[in-house]
Formats: structure tokens, C-alpha cells, sequence
């Protein structure tokens, strides 16, 4: 479905230049997830018996759409902020020190939205930041939408970690896909739950050219700083998960295809 389609069966709020779109069902995180790569994912979910969710991510130009786009690095009033438009205000500046990213055709005019903050409240950061006009898509934090959200989020937990231990500038990773499936809570923090899906259930495939590396166990949990914890305690022990370290955030299996040749960590 094409992004007009989708959101012409939402309902817009907000203003004329930053028309807000509250996703909150399935569908809307699947709209949410690929519109937070600019659409160079494609994400596909499966619900079986009401209880088993199953998300499927696949990703082109993978270190651009998680890292340049997806991840929600870039903090306004409290609320974290994604999408394409991160790559015009070069935000969370960490992230622009270490990539030159480069992306061909029109920039979609699109901000992805997890918090509280009002539409009116980021028009108006985002105007200082030289943005005038942007479609603002929310998404309700417990709801069936964040459910696709977080799930699809795998590919990008596997690169950053990567990432935070070799330069990624090193290879050519020209594909990423994952598969994580899940039980849907019943109740309790959802945040912390999918967080521990990907560390546990996460299945991820790096291709590329990784020039004869082979030292990725980092990004495993198994194999992780934090093997044999959860993600509860670890959360609870740094005293919030904005304080936790960057290494607690790990996939269940990577598998990375080098020049043909497919070698797995799990």
C-alpha cells in the first residue's frame, strides 16, 4: 500500500505543515517500522491463533536505513524521533561522525514519533532545525502497532552492536533481513519484553563483503557481556534503560554471509 493510501485512513491531527498520524494496529506498525528506514525495508508479520506474532524484516542499503534512519537517536522534549529526515539535521551527531551516509532520489519528509511531545512542540523544534513541513507518524507505545515496531528493529540492534566494536566502514553490507517470533503479552512493560525477544529470538543475516572478518560474537547474546542476564535486570541495574550500555543490546542468532560463504554465530 502506498504511504498516501495508508494514511488517508487515518486520522490527521496536528497542523497543515506537520499533519500528525497516530499508528496503532498491525498494519500501522509495519507502516511505522518501513517508513522509519525510508523505505528501504520491507516488513512483513504473521499473527497465528491471536498469540504468535512473527515479524520478517528484509533490507537494502542496511547500514543507511538502520543506522542513518531507524534508530531513534535523536531526542526532542523528551521524545525520541527517527525516520528520513534524520539524515538532513545529521542527528544523533555520534552517529554522523562515524558514517557519510548518502541517499539517492527525494528524502521522504517524514518524522516517526515515540513520546509524548504535542505535534505543535515538534514544529516548532523542527523548524529550528531548518525543517518546515514533515509528516509526524506516532505510534501508540502499547499498542499491537509497537509490537511490528520494536520486532523489526532487529537488523539495527545487530549493525549498532557490530558497530560499536569494529567500523563499519570497513565493509560492504549490501543486504539485512530478520525473523522474530513471539508470544504477545498479555501484560507488563512491552518495552523491556521485545527488547528481550531480540536478545533471545532474533534471527539476523548480514551479506556482504566483510573482508575475511570474523569476530562478530559481541552481537550475540549467548556469546554477549551480558549472557545468562535479562534484559529486566539489566535495566534495573543501570537504574533506567537510557543508562544501560550499549553492549546489553544483542540478537538472539547472526548469521553473516561473506562473499558467498556463510558463517553463524549463535
Amino acid at each position: 500500500m502506498e504511504l498516501d493510501d495508508a494514511l488517508a485512513q487515518v486520522e490527521s491531527v496536528g497542523t497543515k505543515e506537520f499533519p500528525a498520524y497516530v499508528m496503532s494496529d498491525l498494519e500501522g506498525g509495519k507502516l511505522f517500522a518501513e517508513a522509519s528506514m525510508g523505505f528501504l525495508g520491507d516488513v512483513k508479520y504473521k499473527l497465528d491463533m491471536g498469540r504468535f506474532l512473527t515479524v520478517e524484516t528484509k533490507i537494502k542499503d542496511p547500514v543507511l536505513a538502520t543506522l542513518g534512519m531507524q534508530l531513534a537517536g535523536w531526542i526532542v522534549d523528551g521524545t525520541m524521533l527517527s525516520g528520513p529526515l534524520r539524515l538532513k539535521v545529521k542527528k544523533p551527531s555520534f552517529i554522523f561522525k562515524q558514517f557519510d551516509f548518502k541517499y539517492e532520489g527525494n528524502l521522504p519528509r517524514i518524522i516517526c514519533v515515540e513520546g509524548t511531545a504535542t505535534p505543535e512542540q515538534l514544529a516548532k523544534a523542527l523548524g529550528a532545525q531548518g525543517i518546515k513541513s514533515a509528516r509526524l507518524l506516532y505510534i501508540d507505545p502499547n499498542s499491537h502497532a509497537q509490537l511490528v515496531n520494536v520486532l523489526a528493529r532487529a537488523c539495527e540492534v545487530a549493525l549498532f552492536q557490530i558497530g560499536h566494536k569494529k567500523d563499519l566502514n570497513r565493509f560492504e553490507i549490501t543486504q539485512a533481513e530478520s525473523k522474530v517470533k513471539i508470544e504477545i503479552p498479555e501484560e507488563g512493560d512491552m518495552s523491556l519484553y521485545l527488547n528481550e525477544m531480540i536478545r533471545l529470538n532474533a534471527q539476523v543475516t548480514l551479506e556482504g563483503d566483510f573482508g575475511g572478518e570474523r569476530k562478530f560474537a559481541n552481537a550475540v547474546t549467548r556469546t554477549s557481556k551480558y549472557s545468562g542476564k535479562t534484559f529486566s535486570d539489566i535495566v534495573s541495574k543501570a537504574g533506567g534503560i537510557d543508562k544501560i550500555s550499549p553492549e546489553a543490546f544483542t540478537v538472539g542468532e547472526l548469521k553473516i554471509v561473506d562473499a558467498g560463504k556463510t558463517y553463524a554465530f549463535k
